[in-house]
């Protein structure tokens, strides 16, 4: 049985803070927050027809699948920090967030190899399988 992967991952995110008002009793920030998280997958797996659980006609079975992710994160936040005593600090927020997820998956099998065929295209029952979000 052969199982080869290639991954590819990138995660990045990123803050900026800016005070948009201070006093003494009160200090106003705008926060804005972003990130971007990708990940793709390609995949290949053959299972000679000489395994065990080859049984019933199989005769061999040959998988293939990619698979790309994109998610993507914003938000805007205003914070506002109001000083009453030394051991009294009331904060209030409000924004807004925003997540967005792409997906793309292709899987696509085989079975009834001929002879140590490994292409799906050489086999007699290929398969194909696909999603999208």
């Amino acid at each position: 049985m052969k199982n080869n992967e290639t991954t590819h991952r990138f995660v990045l995110g990123g803050n900026l803070t800016v005070t948009l008002q201070q006093n003494a009793v009160s200090t106003t920030k705008a926060i804005l927050r972003g990130g971007i998280d990708y990940y793709s997958l390609y995949t290949t797996v053959y299972f000679p027809s000489s395994l065990q659980f080859m049984v019933n006609g199989l005769k061999g079975a040959s998988v293939q699948g990619t698979s790309s992710n994109t998610g993507i994160n914003w938000a805007a936040l205003l914070v506002n920090t109001f000083t009453i005593t030394d051991k009294l600090t009331l904060t209030s927020n409000g924004g807004l967030t925003l997540e967005a997820k792409d997906q793309n998956n292709i899987l696509s099998t085989a079975t009834q190899l001929i002879g140590t065929q490994t292409n799906l295209d050489q086999a007699g029952a290929p398969d194909r399988h696909s999603a999208q979000e």
